[in-house]
């Protein structure tokens, strides 16, 4: 009875259980099944002609994704829907098939077709305008449009009409050719075409608003802008633009401001000068960059510039990282827009992937592209606008981007889009021989047209299976009668050029009726030598208002051919007055002005004024300094010095090293280098025989001066990048002088950073070193000495101030090993900088925290998603395991995309994003300079650390280093904060490191040995180990402890296994058991003794030290880790482990501890402990360091005897 209530019980226990699972979930319905569904079902009921095409489209779009022939939909399409509306996949289809001219003209036929304006009343446009998929495909065509080769004005006149209907289509942001746009819209309207798209933003997103944009005169009103888009003028004159731009933020937060002037700017904030172009802060590749300080409410931002024809493309972003709103009046129908279908994701996804590539933002559309292609793999068009970005995006390395694009066309061979990127790639690979076979597998009008290029590229003349003779039916012949793209008819002038030019001038004409902006007519005519024609055909471009360099330039080239020179002066004038920095305007104009007998004492004024503004004009400057008029600043004696017979116990001597500075108020300067060395032995002879001078550098002089007075030029060879010393013998003295440019800081108008001069050698002695500086009056100088100078003569007249500074030394500078401290005598010199300058250019050196990278929000989030004590360790060690340092000042985005760069910048960008405030130091190791530190350059302190409040210091050079850890080289040193103020900070003390090796000593009858260790190490022994285990592969790793580590110790020897475990990422610890075979660690003593004499593993201190040389200067030793070594010894047969006394060693420099303890049967155990303090040793304990370091050595390497067994 009992048991059969046990059993009911156990059923209704089981049932319960049963009834109390949850129910399984459903499987979830994919999005582009139940659209398919629905456009079956709705197909069936509906019979409105617009209706049932926009389902066909929706349709065609699912089949598109899903790998089908855009051809083939197209033609499906063409029969529902309107005409013209099928180009769009025909578009595609051109893609695919890598034939880009006709991608063009589907792509705009299909925009005008479907083309509806925004401010439409009749509901069945309004219910096509608002259609999603219709949308995308429209936007992907105007993207594939992006860098259009225009074949004629007909077809800008086509795109400017889309424009005009819909305004949102970025047609027109980046065709580049805006003069073509003034033949075909009036003024007032251009301004408008071609803007892009708008909405309010309130997450931290790329900002793609349209704001107001207005010029005070002479045009008023106001016009529609989007940002990123170029501002411009509207006029052929230069034009003060102003844009005023509300914002409004409910929540503070920093806001990055871009701005890509290219011409004087300013920037206001409510009235408040915030930038201007005196002084422009955070410069990088012509950008500024300025943080507009956190603030809620509403604020206005002006931003004036001055805008030119010649002045290319400004460009203004911002970039806020709360929530934020811009501008005025965006369009209701865009911010309106319905939310997105599922089913519609992928490929508007893909839509969006193309814009931001067209709009110069790569990482995040590759990342989006890469995810498309691996989700849906028959999606061929994804494919191929992810190579088409691969190629583009330039935070790639070349070689990198060439590699991943042919990854992704290998599976492909043959496909039109495949074979139209492997061309490319050939091609800029330096093959074109494979660019051409593989552009012969494309059958299309371009094709045809690169393949001619290409082959007149290669040999200059055409071959018969390309261009072959244009009039007797080549391919290239073929497209001349019915061509209405101005390329084919330039490619045919080329070709034919040489021959025939009455015929290249044939192939000209049509071209230019279809491209009336084209230069090449121009070019024909001055190649040919007919100068009256080139004129007119100058002077009528520049009527038409096609104004740039090369028009003046050219205008200035038929002058001169008419012997002209008034005229030619004035259009380089003109030239000249656009870019007063052209170099070669410059020349031409001193080339024409000594024509025309102008005075040369005012030519060279007018040079010498040239060369203060603009002293990086390397060929200015060496006709500058040659010049019969250039004062040359006098030399020393040569005589004067040999007499001296200083350093002629030295293998060569510096009889003289000098440096002649030239500064412009400019910014920047040219540096005259002089130096004659004498060579006193053979091997300074054959050693110093081959001169090789910086690649920067402007020959002035090199020459071989011997005793009797003979003079003997060098050789050199184009092969080479040295100079050969002929005849040298010892006795002989070198002469050498060159110019160098020190260009402008970037950026920064009138700032100079100079480079530092060592007024000793290390190796050579220096009779004589001279430092001179000739500045503008006008013109700020921080000097900047280290160690003992004799004092700066200075004098000042009608030329600028003048500072010299000589220094008799006659001595090489002191070299010992480990240094405890060392100043190196030199100086350098910065001008145009105030001290708040200076420290302002540092923080402005490193990367801007790039609050524009979506990527870095994205990231900064996910590391740490709230606030807590965890996110500055994990964000920091997240950047220390993904991040290559290789110590690259760019971009920290950039740094993100190629997971190598400055680990610091980025980890400084990533805790801004989270709401810290990281600052900057730099550090140098504690040996290396007791010199000032109030005035660090990034040369004397190459450590960049930073400092977390709240948290501590971050060393980012080594991946397995705890956030907080300090390293020995920089523990409890000093460090500069890179702030407008000269501020030190003391950095934490050095974390502690010690290594325990339990070892096993099996040794055989031949006296090897076989050697298993198990080693644990912490701190920083342990992480550097970790560093180099995680960067080699196993078989590299084997190699390197065998060469460095066991052969030093164990000649011989041979790994036998390793294995090593990672630790914990808040750990700096490295476990690692290996064993290894050693031979010969035993030799006989005393008979039938044995000593073991090898142990892992010694320090060997009075050879890493040198204690058995003299010393001068104070010592630093390394900071070596606390170590202690049990190594169990089992002796062969028929021999045990003799006792020994324990030792002890203890002093002021360290300490050991050694003692060996009986183990079980024959075998013992040597416990040795030791450890040495990291302090500095003065001179005059140097012979008790000595002393300890021999009996130290003594003590560690005193063998273990073994006797036979008793």
């Amino acid at each position: 009875m009992l048991k059969a209530a046990m059993l009911w019980l156990g059923i209704l226990l089981s049932s319960c259980t049963w009834f109390s699972r949850p129910m399984p979930p459903k499987a979830t319905a994919d999005p582009a099944t139940e659209k398919r569904a629905s456009i079956r079902q709705e197909l069936t009921v509906t019979r409105d002609a617009r209706t049932r095409c926009l389902l066909h489209l929706h349709g065609a779009v699912l089949d598109l994704m899903d790998g089908r022939d855009p051809a083939a939909l197209g033609a499906a399409i063409a029969r529902v829907c309107p005409d013209g509306w099928a180009s769009g996949f025909k578009a595609l289809q051109s893609l695919l098939a890598g034939d880009p001219w006709s991608l063009q003209e589907h792509a705009l036929r299909f925009l005008e077709a479907s083309s509806v304006p925004e401010a439409s009343s009749v509901p069945e446009a309004s219910s096509v305008a608002g259609d999603e998929a219709l949308h995308h495909l429209r936007l992907l065509a105007a993207a594939l449009l992006a860098n259009a080769d225009i074949p004629d004005t007909s077809f800008t006149r086509r795109l400017a009409m889309v424009a005009m209907r819909d305004p949102s289509l970025p047609v027109f942001l980046w065709t580049g050719a805006p003069h073509l746009l003034r033949e075909v819209a009036p003024p007032g309207q251009t301004r408008t075409l071609g803007t892009g798209l708008t909405f309010s933003r309130s997450d931290p997103l790329p900002l793609l608003g349209r704001l107001h944009f207005s010029r005070p005169a002479p045009v008023t009103g106001g016009s529609r802008w989007k940002d990123g888009d170029r501002l411009s003028a509207g006029s052929d004159h230069p034009a003060r633009v102003t844009l005023s731009l509300p914002l409004s933020c409910s929540t503070p937060g920093p806001m990055l401001l871009e701005l890509r002037s290219l011409g004087p700017a300013s920037v206001r904030i409510d009235g408040v000068l915030e930038a201007e172009s005196g002084r422009t802060p955070g410069v990088e590749g012509g950008i500024w960059r300025l943080q507009v300080p956190p603030f809620s409410g509403s604020r206005t931002l002006v931003i004036s510039l001055v805008a030119t024809p010649r002045a290319g493309a400004p460009r203004l972003r911002l970039v806020p990282s709360s929530a934020c709103s811009f501008g005025v009046d965006p369009f209701p129908s865009v911010n309106a827009r319905r939310p997105l279908p599922a089913w519609l994701a992928p490929f508007a996804g893909l839509v969006v992937a193309t814009l931001d590539a067209s709009a110069g933002s790569f990482s995040g559309p590759r990342s989006l592209l890469a995810g498309i292609t691996s989700g849906k793999p028959r999606f061929m068009l994804a494919r191929a606008l992810f190579t088409r970005m691969i190629l583009a995006d330039p935070s790639l390395l070349p070689e990198t981007a060439r590699r991943l694009a042919l990854l992704q066309t290998a599976a492909f061979p043959g496909d039109g889009w495949s074979l139209f990127e492997q061309a490319r790639i050939a091609e800029v690979d330096g093959r074109p021989e494979q660019a051409m076979e593989k552009l012969s597998r494309l059958d299309s009008a371009w094709a045809i047209v690169a393949r001619a290029r290409l082959a007149l590229e290669t040999s200059g003349v055409p071959t018969a299976g390309d261009t072959g003779d244009v009039k007797f039916g080549s391919p290239l012949a073929g497209l001349l009668v019915s061509s209405r793209h101005h390329r084919v008819f330039l490619t045919a002038a080329a070709a034919v050029r040489r021959r025939d030019p009455r015929l290249a001038l044939a192939y000209l004409k049509p071209a230019l009726a279809l491209r009336p902006d084209l230069p090449d007519l121009l070019q024909f005519h001055l190649q040919t030598q007919q100068f009256p024609e080139a004129l007119a055909e100058g002077l009528r471009l520049f009527t038409a208002g096609y104004l740039n360099e090369t028009l003046l330039s050219s205008l200035g080239s038929a002058c001169l051919g008419l012997r002209n020179l008034e005229g030619a002066l004035q259009w380089n004038d003109q030239r000249l007055a656009d870019d007063p920095g052209s170099e070669p305007a410059f020349l031409r104009r001193l080339d024409v002005l000594t024509a025309l007998g102008h005075d040369p004492d005012g030519l060279f004024r007018e040079l010498a004024a040239h060369v203060a503004r603009f002293p990086y004009h390397r060929d200015t400057l060496l006709l500058y300094w040659a010049s019969p008029s250039f004062r040359q600043t006098t030399l020393p004696d040569l005589k004067a010095l040999l007499d001296l017979n200083w350093g002629k116990d030295a293998p060569a001597v510096f009889l003289l090293n000098r440096e002649e500075h030239f500064l412009s108020s400019r910014g920047g300067a040219f540096v005259r280098v002089t130096r004659w060395v004498r060579l006193n032995t053979p091997v300074a002879v054959e050693e110093l025989g081959e001169l090789e001078l910086p690649s920067d550098a402007l020959i002035l002089d090199v020459r071989t001066l011997k005793a009797d007075g003979t003079v003997y030029p060098p050789s050199s060879t184009p092969q080479k990048s040295s100079f050969s010393m002929r005849n040298l013998e010892p006795g002989d003295i070198v002469i050498f002088s060159y110019l160098r440019v020190n260009a402008p800081v970037p950026g920064l108008p009138g700032r100079t950073w100079g480079p530092r001069f060592q007024l000793s050698h290390r190796a050579f002695p220096t009779v004589l070193a001279e430092w001179v500086v000739h500045a503008p009056l006008d013109l700020p100088l921080v000097l900047r000495p280290e160690g003992r100078l004799p004092e700066i003569q200075r004098t000042i007249d009608a030329d600028g101030v003048h500072l010299k500074l000589q220094s008799w030394t006659g001595d090489r500078l002191p070299s010992e090993l480990r240094m405890a401290h060392f100043v190196a005598p030199s100086i350098q010199v910065h001008a145009g900088f105030s001290e708040e300058d200076l420290y302002a250019l540092f923080a402005e050196e490193t990367p801007w925290p790039d609050w524009d990278s979506l990527e870095l929000a994205q990231l900064a989030r996910q590391l740490c998603p709230r606030p807590g004590a965890a996110c500055v360790p994990d964000t920091a060690r997240w950047v220390l395991r993904q991040i290559r340092d290789d110590r690259q000042l760019t971009r920290t985005a950039h740094i993100l995309q190629r997971r190598a760069g400055s680990r610091i910048h980025l980890l400084f960008a990533l805790l801004r994003h989270q709401g810290y405030h990281p600052r900057m130091l730099l550090a140098r190791a504690s040996r290396t300079s007791d010199g000032p530190i109030a005035w660090p350059d990034p040369a004397e302190f190459p450590i960049w650390l930073l400092d977390v409040p709240g948290f501590g210091f971050i060393d980012t050079r080594f991946s397995h280093l705890p956030p907080g850890r300090m390293v020995p080289a920089v523990g409890g040193s000093e460090a500069v904060v890179l702030s407008p103020r000269p501020t030190t900070v003391r950095l934490g003390p050095a974390s502690p490191q010690s290594r325990t090796l339990e070892a096993r000593a099996r040794i055989a009858q031949d006296q090897s040995a076989n050697f298993e260790i198990h080693e644990v190490s912490s701190g920083f022994h342990a992480v550097q180990k970790l560093d180099t285990f995680a960067r080699l592969s196993p078989e590299a790793l084997r190699e390197q402890i065998q060469v460095d580590s066991l052969q030093r110790y164990f000649p011989g020897s041979r790994l036998l296994s390793l294995d090593w475990k990672r630790p914990p990422a808040d750990r700096e610890e490295l476990t690692a058991t290996y064993t290894f075979w050693a031979p010969s660690v035993c030799a006989p003593a005393d008979g039938k003794n044995l000593e073991l004499r090898r142990f892992p593993f010694p320090w060997n201190l009075r050879r890493r030290f040198g204690v058995f040389l003299p010393r001068t200067t104070d010592f630093l030793p390394n900071a070596l880790p606390y170590t202690r070594l049990e190594l169990t010894i089992e002796p062969p047969a028929g021999m045990m482990v003799e006792a020994s006394p324990e030792l002890k060693l203890e002093t002021e420099f360290g300490r050991l501890h050694r003692r060996l303890v009986p183990g079980p049967g024959r075998s013992a155990r040597l416990i040795l402990e030791k450890s040495l303090r990291p302090e500095v040793i003065p001179v005059a304990r140097w012979k008790a360091f000595s002393a300890f370091v021999q009996l130290f050595d003594e003590y560690e390497t005193l063998p273990v005897v073994l006797v036979p067994v008793r």
